[in-house]
């Protein structure tokens, strides 16, 4: 793993930092660098444990950091004749996708509440839901992006039965490896969701009533998008090269958190971020590398705040141009 995250850029108003290391205040979080002891430590149910700034873990006196329980409900049912490429959690909703192409919603307990198959005909990549939880979003190896309404207009939170309506992206540069939907996409009249692929684009797609689609790439050339995620106006996603931010709301990019060091090569282990605490933090995996990097704000200088007045290239309902 690296020995120290290092972050470069910073757009106005908005940066990013990494918290240090409470062992060295010159290094960033790392995994790797955890204790043996550490990893030999295992709870009473078979969970792992682990510290933070500590050399020994006493099974006695510290309860572990993560505990697991296997899913029951409907999972063995599914996973009997099928098989989970994803999944996402959120709310009481865990989403799974499958290889089969299939977008499964469960409760906490595993219990089926939504299944929508005809999205999809490859292995689905990707899963995500909005901040309201109303909406999933999909991607598959067949290069279709999809967004499943969970709920009719109608329906309350524990509603039984579910609009099988499917916003269906086709996306013909191959597969597509990661989707992220606007976090207020149950409220927008323009449904808005970023994805990204082998063909190294990240895409901001919006899409109004009609049908209608307005695509602006937002970055490409530095090789497949593996993965990507949105909070409040920052996009973040992830390439070979490391992660990128990006504030739709001030249309630029406003940080970079490298690929750790002697990391194994990126298509080996897909990388994972999220958002935590709103737009506030954002954690990254890489391999057996953990980075958490901080958003922080900043005041604007005078000649920032007497610049050319901003304007957006991201697309909404109201724009105008041909839909691709």
């Amino acid at each position: 793993a690296d020995s120290g995250a290092r972050v470069r850029g910073g757009g106005p108003g908005v940066g990013m930092e990494e918290p240090p290391d409470p062992r060295d205040p010159g290094e960033g979080p790392r995994v790797g660098d955890t204790s043996r002891a550490d990893e030999d430590a295992r709870s009473e149910s078979g969970s792992d444990a682990s510290t933070s700034g500590t050399e020994s873990v006493s099974e006695d006196d510290d309860e572990p950091m993560l505990k697991y329980q296997r899913l029951g409900g409907a999972v063995p049912a599914i996973l009997s004749d099928d098989v989970a490429s994803c999944a996402c959690a959120g709310g009481n909703i865990i989403v799974l996708g499958t290889k089969r192409g299939v977008v499964i919603v469960l409760d906490r307990g595993g219990n089926e509440l939504r299944r929508f198959t005809d999205a999809h005909r490859a292995p689905v990549n990707d899963v995500c839901l909005d901040a309201r939880r109303e909406w999933v979003g999909s991607c598959a190896d067949d290069g279709t992006c999809a967004a499943h309404a969970l709920y009719d207009d109608d329906d309350d939170a524990h509603a039984s039965s579910a609009s099988t309506h499917v916003v269906r992206c086709e996306h013909d540069a191959g597969p597509v490896r990661s989707i992220a939907l606007d976090p207020r996409f149950a409220s927008r009249a323009s449904r808005r969701f970023v994805r990204g692929g082998d063909c190294g684009d990240l895409v901001l797609s919006a899409l109004n009533k009609n049908g209608e689609r307005r695509d602006v790439v937002l970055h490409a050339g530095e090789g497949p998008v593996r993965r990507v995620r949105w909070a409040g106006t920052l996009i973040a996603w992830a390439n070979d090269s490391g992660v990128k931010v990006y504030d739709e709301g001030r249309d630029a990019r406003i940080a970079y958190v490298d690929r750790p060091r002697g990391s194994p090569p990126p298509g080996a282990y897909d990388p994972h971020i999220a958002w935590c605490d709103g737009a506030r933090t954002l954690v990254i995996a890489w391999a057996d590398c953990v980075k958490v990097a901080v958003v922080r704000t900043r005041t604007l200088t005078a000649s920032e705040r007497s610049g050319r007045p901003f304007r957006s290239r991201v697309p909404t309902l109201g724009d105008s141009g041909p839909s691709s």
